[in-house]
């Protein structure tokens, strides 16, 4: 187990020694050269004046303590590579993989919880946004964790929309931010989440909430604004205009809507992507419109700025794409999800739009 370590212990011993001899300097200045030396043996024997250096020295340390917390290091380096945390709530296990880097020193590191979408799991969103081996290149921590089965009988993220009165997937996620934090030595101020489709939409969930420790979210093909939104993030939203799982315009026909569909499931997917990201936008104090940049010939970034706090907002339209992660390899189920560009990497734009919005070195 890898845990943190704060170097006040090391501020406070060093500091009260510093601090006991400057107060005993200060003392015998007053005093006068001619019995500095006395009354500094004096003060080290006498317990009133021990009293009084201790105070000082406590006043001291404190003092190089606040200004010391930001040296916080690892006890050791992480042990680069992958390993396992069991986290459960209510009963319900979501197991995740966890994987250190293989450049990785004894500072804490920025983390991104990358959560798959439904009838997927982590280690399958693993291999398809492939975050492992840029954190081998960029010095981040990935994690990965799987979702329970659902009430659509597949494994996925409990969302608004797909309510379960005795789940609770935002709890579960917070745990595992606790032993990121309390076992892989990550940065709290970059706790960075990526979401794919129902992982996407939960991670908008997860911005929202009181006192949630996310920094910024990436979600690809699927997002909406939360109906009750107490905060706002840096959010980037990648979507493929021709998706046909969650349509991108309004009132849109997706495949997977039929009259087994919970009615809250399917309003949410005949949003408008559009809509949802501007009004997410407008909540964060953003201006309106945003501005259209072309990126590629299939491309298009909608920039929303001015946003309060930082919380910058960004829609990346991929003309004719579909329900995949852009730079994916293609899959097998093409012809039910839509084609995938290879002329942006979802993976490569996520970690730039992280670290755009990190904290300052």
């Amino acid at each position: 187990m890898v845990g943190r370590m704060r170097v006040a212990t090391a501020v406070l011993v060093t500091g009260a020694a510093v601090c006991v001899a400057s107060c005993a300097s200060e003392k015998t200045s007053e005093l006068g050269p001619a019995v500095a030396a006395t009354a500094t043996a004096q003060a080290a024997a006498s317990s009133n004046t021990q009293s009084a250096a201790t105070t000082c020295a406590r006043r001291c340390a404190l003092s190089r303590w606040s200004t010391q917390l930001a040296l916080d290091v690892c006890e050791v380096a992480p042990t680069p590579g992958l390993t396992t945390a069991a986290v459960e709530v209510d009963g319900r296990a979501y197991p995740a993989d966890i994987y250190q880097p293989q450049r990785r020193d004894a500072a804490p590191a920025a983390v991104v919880i990358d959560l798959h979408g439904l009838d997927s799991s982590g280690p399958a969103q693993a291999a398809l946004t492939r975050f492992r081996q840029l954190a081998d290149r960029e010095g981040f921590v990935v994690a990965e964790p799987s979702g329970p089965v659902g009430p659509l009988g597949v494994t996925g993220w409990e969302i608004a929309a797909l309510d379960e009165p005795d789940r609770d997937d935002a709890t579960a996620i917070d745990q595992l931010i606790d032993t990121l934090l309390d076992d892989q030595c990550v940065d709290p101020e970059q706790i960075f989440v990526a979401g794919y489709s129902n992982g996407g939409f939960l991670a908008a969930e997860l911005a929202c909430r009181p006192g949630s420790r996310v920094a910024a979210i990436v979600a690809v093909a699927g997002f909406h604004m939360p109906e009750q939104c107490d905060r706002h993030v840096p959010t980037l939203v990648i979507h493929g205009a021709a998706d046909p799982i969650v349509p991108l315009g309004p009132n849109g026909m997706s495949l997977i809507v039929d009259n087994t569909t919970p009615p809250s499931l399917a309003a949410l997917l005949a949003s408008s992507i559009e809509d949802q990201v501007a009004m997410s936008a407008s909540s964060a104090g953003c201006a309106n419109p945003p501005t259209s940049t072309e990126l590629a010939d299939d491309i298009t970034e909608l920039s929303y700025a001015g946003c309060v706090g930082g919380a910058d907002h960004k829609l990346v339209l991929v003309e004719g794409g579909g329900h995949t992660w852009p730079g994916a390899a293609p899959t097998q189920d093409e012809g039910f999800l839509g084609p995938t560009t290879a002329n942006l990497d979802a993976t490569e734009a996520g970690w730039a739009f992280f670290t755009s919005h990190s904290k300052p070195s």
